[in-house]
């Protein structure tokens, strides 16, 4: 329900971004509220995250991963 309209969007203007956005921004909000209730759920995807944005800069110079 949250991505229709930015996946709507993404039909009629060819914009990879919009498409990015209406797939990854549901997953972000259910991990956030998943933290909410688990806090330890929380502070493992902050260092998963912040680890895996490390390695991928250092070993292929990208910004990995990202929003859009």
């Amino acid at each position: 329900m949250i991505s229709i309209l930015p996946l709507l969007i993404s039909l009629f203007k060819n914009d990879t971004r919009i498409l990015f956005f209406a797939i990854k921004f549901p997953i972000l909000l259910l991990t956030m509220v998943s933290a909410y209730f688990f806090w330890q759920y929380g502070l493992f995807i902050v260092v998963l995250i912040t680890a895996t944005r490390i390695y991928y800069k250092k070993r292929f110079n990208m910004d990995y991963p990202k929003l859009t």
